[in-house]
């Protein structure tokens, strides 16, 4: 499962039971409860805290049960928040001992796009970034690495070598172009978001059409 960062949705981890017969196992909210672990430093979510640490105080949390349907057992959690990175989140029955995981990921994997507004006077563009997925406007972006306005053809038209700061996802850049009236142009810009592990980045390199009237 692939969750979009800074979405605020709340997205609901279920299990079914069936008991050896294969019929539906009721009545076993009390005995199970749910975690979630981040798979790239090993934290815990800290339910008390919101937060995920090594040494947690609240581990785990209590389950519910679906209405008309009560041998599936849910918590509904809203993931969008979390760094990015890769998850399991984990159901345990505490006294059969079961345990059914369910790995997901945030902020990762997803369709990206450049989302940009741009002016050109004889010599600069200027250039406003940000990266989107699904939509909407990541915050948690540190940095781009520079831009280039390419040709056509592949051939760099221009090029501005960063990295660039910004704040809150948003990124403003001066490059140094000549660009012909009434042609088409690419404008390629490389973001880099911090990883939850101190030496982990991600990066998105994109692409969008820039028309130069």
């Amino acid at each position: 499962m692939r969750l979009r960062k800074g979405q605020n949705v709340f997205t609901p981890f279920q299990v079914p039971l069936f008991d050896g017969d294969g019929l539906p196992l009721t009545g076993q909210a009390s005995d199970m409860r749910f975690s979630i672990q981040c798979m790239d430093n090993g934290h815990v979510y800290d339910w008390s805290t919101s937060t995920f640490r090594s040494t947690p105080t609240n581990a785990d949390t209590g389950v519910t049960s679906v209405a008309n349907a009560g041998h599936i057992y849910q918590v509904r959690q809203a993931c969008g928040a979390f760094p990015r990175a890769h998850y399991v989140a984990k159901f345990e029955h505490q006294t059969l001992g079961y345990q059914w995981h369910c790995p997901f990921s945030v902020g990762l994997d997803l369709d990206q796009q450049l989302g940009y507004a741009a002016t050109y006077t004889p010599g600069t563009l200027k250039v406003a970034a940000w990266l989107e997925e699904g939509g909407v406007r990541q915050v948690d972006t540190t940095q781009i690495s520079g831009a280039r306005v390419l040709n056509r053809d592949g051939t760099v038209a221009a090029i501005e070598v960063g990295p660039f700061g910004g704040s809150q996802g948003l990124f403003e850049i001066d490059v140094s172009a000549t660009l012909n009236t009434n042609t088409a142009y690419v404008l390629e810009i490389e973001f880099i978001s911090p990883g939850i592990v101190s030496n982990t980045d991600y990066s998105s390199t994109l692409w969008a059409g820039l028309t130069r009237p």
